[in-house]
This record gives structure tokens, sequence and C-alpha cells, in this order.
């Protein structure tokens, strides 16, 4: 008898034990889903879609300096890749689709800007402050990613297309770490 009973309760508590992991996952962010709005409006979820075999493939890589007067300039630095606003009186389902300029063949899109895992805003061009009040005191993460204007991501090989900075503000040297998952040439780094 107290074997059944343990064969019925194993699913129970299997079943309890992922919800409570979901939980947890859906309290601290780390969920599957970007967010409630993904949910609400389908066509708007961050999504990847596949840069095309024929594209030249993009690089993306990030300059961060201190401003003089308060936070710090972010610079980023594109390959073969067309950054900017998208285009005017176009539904959200065109913009999903491929987006590839004609002349280049490099894709276009926008990026997003996360510091620590928020995301700030859209980027439309290559530089953008940051005010000192986005960070902490200690160790930071600043990462931007190619979008397409529908607001999927690009990939490459089922690998997203970004690059995130660690830095500490208060430390002499600001980067403390660079991750660059398809980077620019070295040259325009420095």
């Amino acid at each position: 008898m107290e074997a059944r009973l343990n064969q019925k309760m194993k699913p129970a508590a299997i079943q309890l034990g992922l919800l409570l992991l979901m939980s947890c996952l859906v309290l601290t962010g780390s969920c599957w889903s970007v967010s409630a709005a993904t949910a609400l409006y389908p066509e708007h979820a961050h999504l990847p879609i596949e840069v095309p075999a024929r594209a030249p493939l993009p690089g993306l890589s990030l300059k961060l300096s201190r401003d003089a007067i308060d936070g710090f300039n972010l610079q980023v630095l594109t390959e073969n890749f067309t950054l900017g606003a998208p285009p005017v009186a176009k539904s959200l389902a065109e913009l999903t689709g491929l987006a590839g300029d004609a002349d280049s063949g490099f894709m276009l899109g926008h990026g997003h800007l996360y510091i620590n895992g928020q995301k700030l805003q859209r980027l439309y061009g290559t530089r953008v402050h940051l005010p000192s009040t986005l960070f902490f005191g200690g160790v930071n993460q600043v990462t931007v990613t190619l979008n397409n204007h529908g607001h999927r991501y690009w990939a490459i090989d089922g690998r997203q297309i970004l690059a995130t900075l660690f830095i500490n503000p208060k430390a002499e040297s600001l980067v403390v770490y660079r991750f660059d998952s398809f980077p620019v040439a070295a040259s325009k780094i420095k």
C-alpha cells in the first residue's frame, strides 16, 4: 500500500517542483518569455531571425568612455549592418519579416540597450550618453543586441548577435570584461 501511495504522489511532487521552479524563474526575470507584453502582443515578441546565408555577416562591438560631466558615452560599432529608425507607415507585420538594404545587402534594424539586464531603450544611432544614475557602485553590465524593425533579434547559426561590457565605474580601468558574439574588426574597437 505504501509503495502504491508513493507512486501516486510522485507525479504531484514533480508538478509542484516544476511549479516552484517556474515561479522562481518568473520572479527573478529569468523566464523564457521576454515580458508580459509578449503574451499580449505576440507579434512584438523578441524571437530570433537568422541572417540569410547570402548576406554579409554583421558584426557588433561596444566602446565606452567616461563623460567629462557625468556618466559615460557609449559607441555602438557595427559592420555589415545598417542601424536606424524603422521606415514610416509600415505595419508591424511588414517590419517583422527579413529586411536588408538592397544596395549593400546589409541587414537593417536597430539596437536594444540593456543596463544590468533591464531594457533601457532602442538605439537608432551609434552613440548614446548613459547617466551615472543608471549604474551601481560595483560591476555593471551594458549589453546591446541587434534587432530587425519587427523586434526579432538577429542571429547567426542560432547565436544572437550581441555585445556586452562589464564595467566598474569606480575602477581606474573602466571595462572589466568584454564579450562580443560576432565582434567587429579589432582595429575599430581601440
